[in-house]
C-alpha cells in the first residue's frame, strides 16, 4: 500500500530527526525535532494495522499460527540475535569496550528473550548504551506472540469494539501512570501501555 509506506517513510525521518539531533541544541526547532518520538508510535500503529489484516485474512487456515509466527520469526530472530552476538559475546570477547557501551551484565538476558523493554531506566532517563533501541522490538515481540491468540479469540464483528475499549483503556491507564510512575520511561516502554 503506497500511502503506507509513506507513512512509514515519515515514521522513519522522525525518529533520525530525534537521535540526530543535538542534546544542547538551542535552535527553535529543538521542541520539533523533539517530536521525533512520534515516530516510533506511528511504527507501532502501522505494524498493529498490517498484522491484524494478515491475521483476519488467515484466520480460518489449519496453520494460523505456526504460519504466522514462522514468518514473524524468519524475519525477525535471524538479524536480531546475530546483532546480539556480535555486541554482547564477539566485541567484548576481541576489542576493549566501554563498559557503559553496552547494558550491564545482569540486564543481557533481557535482552535474549524479548524483555529489555522491562529493564528500568538508568538515571538520565533513558537507556544510553548502543541496544538501548532495541527495547521497541521486545514490544513488537511479545505483541506478536499475543494479539494472533486475541483475533482467532474475539469474533471479527466483536474485534473493532474490542479494540475500541482497550484503546480507551490503555488509554486511562498510560494517563493515570504518566502521572503517578516515578519512571516515565518504563510508563512509555510499557507493553500493556502500548
Amino acid at each position: 500500500m503506497p500511502p503506507l509506506d509513506g507513512i512509514r517513510g515519515l515514521a522513519i525521518l522522525l525518529v533520525l530527526l530525534l537521535h540526530f539531533r543535538a542534546p544542547d541544541l538551542t535552535h527553535p526547532l529543538k521542541g520539533i525535532l523533539g517530536l521525533g518520538w512520534t515516530g516510533v508510535q506511528l511504527f507501532f500503529v502501522l505494524s498493529g494495522f498490517l498484522i491484524t489484516g494478515i491475521l483476519l485474512d488467515t484466520r480460518s487456515c489449519s496453520n494460523y499460527f505456526s504460519s504466522f509466527w514462522m514468518r514473524r520469526t524468519l524475519r525477525i530472530f535471524p538479524l536480531y540475535f546475530l546483532a546480539l552476538s556480535v555486541f554482547l559475546v564477539a566485541a567484548p570477547a576481541v576489542l576493549p569496550v566501554p563498559k557503559e557501551a553496552l547494558p550491564p551484565a545482569a540486564d543481557q538476558v533481557y535482552y535474549w528473550t524479548y524483555l529489555n523493554n522491562w529493564i528500568p531506566m538508568g538515571e538520565e532517563g533513558r537507556l544510553v548504551h548502543v541496544l538501548g533501541h532495541f527495547w521497541s522490538l521486545a514490544v513488537e515481540e511479545q505483541f506478536y506472540l499475543v494479539w494472533p491468540v486475541v483475533v482467532w479469540l474475539v469474533p471479527p464483528r466483536m474485534l473493532l469494539r474490542g479494540c475500541a475499549v482497550a484503546c480507551l483503556l490503555i488509554l486511562a491507564a498510560r494517563s493515570w501512570a504518566f502521572f503517578t510512575a516515578g519512571d516515565l520511561g518504563m510508563v512509555y516502554r510499557n507493553t500493556v501501555l502500548r
